[in-house]
């Protein structure tokens, strides 16, 4: 069988909403995420799967960008509330 090299049926369709997943920077999505779960300490790997960012490396640097920019975010070696691992984890405060 033959592949199509139309892709436009792959193509989300506008008149539909997307998720805030899809919306923003890796950073506006992490924190937002964050702030969504205020005071739980995560770590890069839970919040990468929390919003499904194609990478924990994306996650770290949007974590540790974010300790950075503003005083809302703190990072340091904890447990992480979602898989329990001793890691550095964020949490928003």
């Amino acid at each position: 069988m033959a592949m199509s090299l139309d892709k436009t049926e792959a193509r989300p369709r506008l008149d539909k909403p997307l998720g805030f997943r899809l919306i923003g920077t890796r950073i506006e999505r992490v924190a937002q995420f964050l702030e969504n779960h205020v005071r739980s300490s995560l770590c890069d790997s839970c919040i990468a799967a929390g919003i499904e960012l194609f990478s924990v490396t994306d996650a770290g640097y949007a974590t540790n960008s974010l300790q950075r920019r503003n005083g809302k975010f703190q990072r340091h070696r904890g447990t992480c509330a979602r898989c329990e691992k001793k890691k550095i984890v964020t949490v928003a405060l």
